[in-house]
Formats: structure tokens, C-alpha cells, sequence
């Protein structure tokens, strides 16, 4: 620890914020609970404490990063008549949540696969789930309206877009990581998203109301 800041903060949040950069840097297995203590300034009985374990202290740091994108997320979804762009609006979030986080990126994308198979059952506040839940109930009620295609499965098509989230996270991850440039720009992610969800609905996605009635969720704001 060092800065002004970090030192005023608790000591559950030092835990934190020391495990978010080790993870991000060294991986999960390449990071030990003596070195995160270490560089908390504390001790490796009060990481204990407070999560319990190594992987208690990785749930933690994933339901942030979670949390920080479902705040947007439902954001987005409180709107009175959901649409096609609704679902882009929802799933661009989690690009531009993380695009403020590079470390969170690289724990969500390199480690929540980790966390899901340690915890196949989740919990009711688990991240990850919450945000499946809303992205399946958007999808149900398009579907009951006819815009989601009739012969689309809802359950299917939500693990589907996730994947494709997933799949564009992971090579920004990788290629920052790897010091090559990317190959895709960032607002090429969205491009991707809007031909997806144009393939699965009945209605056009985008609308020039829709295009400005959220100018602060574009990439970059």
C-alpha cells in the first residue's frame, strides 16, 4: 500500500483492492493470499475473516464488477416499452462498464468461469445470475409480444448473446495482455451485437429516438 487514499481505506477494502490487481496481473492461481495480505497492509487473519478464503475473496471481487454493470443495466431496462435496442442497451453495458476497468475486465473474463464451476448453484445475489435473469425476462416479454421470433428459444438465445459478450471480452483481454493490437474496434462489439439481435427479432433494432434517447451509454461517456 502507499497512496494517501488506499490509506484511509478499511482494511476489508485493501483486501480487495490489492486481490483485484494481483488477480488481474498474476491470475488466480498465480496469487497468494500472503502476497495480497502483504500488500493490503495486513494479515492474512483478517482476509480470513473477512471472505473466508481465496475463492470467498475472488466471489467478492466478481460480484463488484457485477454489481457496477447491473447498476447500468437496469438502468437501461426501466424503460416503459422494452424493444430490440433495449436487449443491444443491456448487453453494449457490459462493454462500456468494463471499458472504465481493464483489471475488473480481466478477472470477469479469465476468472468468472472459475467461480461459476466452484459454484454451479450460485446464489440469489450472485452477479452473473442476476444479470442472466434480467436479459431472459427482456427476451420473455419480446417474445410474448411477437418481436422475438416465434421458433427462437429464450433460455438458449440468452446463453447465446452472453457467449458472444463473452467471446469479444476474452480477445480484448487476451490481446492487451499479449501487447498486440486488437483486431476489432470497440465500437465494432456493438456493430456485432445489433446483427445479432436484428437476426432473432421481428422489428428493426435501432430508431433514431432510440439512438439518442441514451446518449450517455455509448462507448467512451
Amino acid at each position: 500500500m502507499g497512496t494517501s487514499t488506499e490509506n484511509f481505506l478499511s482494511s476489508r477494502d485493501r483486501i480487495l483492492l490489492s486481490a483485484k490487481g494481483l488477480f488481474a496481473k498474476n491470475g488466480y492461481e498465480g496469487t497468494s493470499t500472503v502476497a495480497i495480505a502483504r500488500q493490503a497492509g495486513t494479515s492474512e487473519s483478517q482476509l480470513m475473516k473477512h471472505f473466508g478464503s481465496k475463492q470467498g475473496l475472488l466471489f467478492a471481487i466478481l460480484e463488484q464488477g457485477w454489481s457496477a454493470i447491473l447498476h447500468r443495466a437496469y438502468a437501461l431496462s426501466s424503460v416503459a416499452d422494452r424493444s430490440p435496442q433495449t436487449v443491444v442497451d443491456i448487453l453494449d453495458s457490459v462493454f462500456v462498464e468494463l471499458e472504465h476497468d481493464p483489471e475488473m475486465k480481466s478477472i470477469l473474463v479469465l476468472e468468472s468461469r472459475r467461480a461459476r464451476r466452484d459454484n454451479p448453484a450460485g446464489t440469489p445475489g450472485e452477479g452473473y445470475l442476476q444479470f442472466s435473469t434480467l436479459l431472459e425476462n427482456i427476451l420473455k416479454d419480446l417474445k410474448q409480444r411477437g418481436i422475438l421470433r416465434a421458433e427462437v428459444s429464450v433460455t438458449a438465445t440468452a446463453a447465446a448473446l452472453f457467449g458472444v459478450i463473452d467471446g469479444m471480452l476474452f480477445e480484448q483481454v487476451v490481446s492487451a495482455r499479449s501487447g498486440r493490437k486488437l483486431r476489432f474496434e470497440a465500437e465494432e462489439s456493438r456493430g456485432v451485437i445489433d446483427a445479432v439481435i436484428s437476426g432473432l427479432v421481428t422489428e428493426p433494432v435501432t430508431s433514431a429516438a432510440n439512438q439518442t434517447e441514451h446518449p450517455s451509454w455509448t462507448h467512451g461517456h
